[in-house]
């Protein structure tokens, strides 16, 4: 009977009539401990291959963490480095302002000198009169502490009026933040105009930054000619040169270049070149794409972070779903 017919007669075969068959058939017989041997060969290797592409990839991860460290330890290290310049500047600033104080001390002092040795022989002037300046003393106006400032030093200086009085005098028109700013003085700094004068501008934040805008965004009101609307003009930009030191025409071009150069920029580095106080439009440039160039580093290597944890989860799964196979 052929086997197609009633293939459970070879349940039946003795081994040697299996044999027969196979070699009649031409089949080729192989024991049951040679395919086991041959499923086990092919888990090694599988087992073996995919071992080797965890480490690989674990590598890379370790790797990658590594550069994605040292490139936030530059970063880290350029921000201690750039807060460190920033604060020699403040100091430096601050060593030229109390020098400068210094300097108007000694010149004060040397004009009381000069007046007490003259009033010993000549009576001092009706102008003199404490109570009659108070009343000659301009009004203060937050908006416009600058020209309060302006208008008093131009009203002593044609009365004569002793510069150890002037800071008795101006304070006497001090409202609001300005006055707040007087107080928080010592009774030292008090007798210095300069001195106030310095700290009440500084309490309404007028900064170079704060000068520029108020020149850019100048509009002509409808009180105001167009006369007016021109000398206001023209102090708002003598204020703004006067802020940024500028003595020259290549100050002057180095300004107009870097203020036209940060329009150009994103706020963050805008802000850390203008922390910097570069006064060079080519530093200014070099700054920015230092700065540009680390931040795009940084999200590079954030994103392959990303995509190799990604990975690694991947990973981790496939393992798990193939043990539970």
């Amino acid at each position: 009977m052929p086997l197609d017919k009633d293939p459970l007669i070879l349940e039946s075969c003795t081994k040697e009539q299996l044999k027969q068959i196979a070699e009649h058939y031409e089949i080729e017989l192989v024991s049951t401990k040679v395919v086991y041997m041959r499923q086990e060969l092919g888990n090694k290797e599988w087992k073996f291959e995919y071992e080797l592409e965890r480490l690989k990839l674990e590598a890379q991860i370790k790797r990658e963490e590594r550069e994605f460290q040292l490139e936030k330890l530059k970063l880290e290290q350029e921000k201690v480095r750039l807060e460190s310049e920033q604060k020699t500047r403040v100091e430096l600033e601050k060593e030229k302002t109390k020098q400068m104080e210094i300097e108007a001390n000694k010149f004060v002092a040397a004009q009381r000198r000069e007046r007490e040795v003259h009033s010993e022989s000549t009576p001092l002037p009706a102008a003199y009169d404490h109570k009659a300046r108070e009343k000659e003393v301009p009004q203060f106006c937050p908006e416009e502490s600058e020209s309060f400032f302006e208008h008093f030093e131009k009203v002593a200086t044609l009365r004569q009026w002793p510069e150890e009085d002037w800071a008795q005098l101006v304070q006497i028109r001090l409202t609001g933040a300005a006055r707040e700013a007087y107080t928080q003085l010592s009774l030292e700094d008090c007798k210095n105009y300069w001195t106030v004068k310095n700290s009440v501008l500084r309490s309404f934040l007028l900064t170079p930054e704060a000068y520029r805008k108020r020149f850019r965004e100048m509009v002509k009101t409808q009180r105001s000619t167009y006369a007016e609307t021109a000398r206001d003009l023209e102090r708002r930009f003598q204020r703004w040169m006067g802020s940024e030191k500028v003595e020259s025409f290549k100050d002057l071009k180095q300004l107009m270049l870097i203020e036209k150069f940060l329009e150009m920029v994103t706020p963050d580095t805008r802000f850390k070149v203008q922390e910097a106080g570069i006064k060079k439009v080519k530093d200014a440039a070099d700054r920015a794409d230092m700065i540009t160039e680390a931040y795009k580093s940084l999200r590079e290597n954030r994103s392959e972070a990303k995509e190799i944890l990604y990975a690694k989860d991947q990973w981790k799964n496939e393992v798990n779903n193939r043990g539970g196979r």
